[in-house]
């Protein structure tokens, strides 16, 4: 079973992608609140998806308000590639 992590509202959390055997043309990091879309970060436009290597990205995403998340990482074109993954913010949401 996977585990879901636990975060405050305001901390800064690094999401890691990984695809093989190479880069995907595009990439794309979809957030949602509560199975509501928020934001789409895709690499090379939005300026906090970083390429650490042949592969691997990055994303640093300040988590905005209280609920329960979730992210689709989606890679299309060279690499066809998607997952989703949870976590749950907790506290303050102003």
């Amino acid at each position: 079973m996977a585990e879901i992590k636990l975060y405050e509202v305001g901390d800064r959390i690094k999401i890691t992608a990984v695809f093989t055997p190479t880069d995907p043309t595009v990439i794309k990091f979809d957030m949602y609140n509560n199975s509501v879309f928020v934001v789409t970060h895709e690499f090379g436009v939005s300026p906090d998806i970083v390429r650490d290597s042949e592969g691997v990205y990055t994303m640093s995403y300040v988590i905005p308000t209280r609920g329960r998340w979730s992210y689709r990482i989606t890679g299309t074109g060279a690499v066809q590639a998607t997952g989703i993954w949870f976590f749950i913010a907790s506290g303050y949401s102003g």
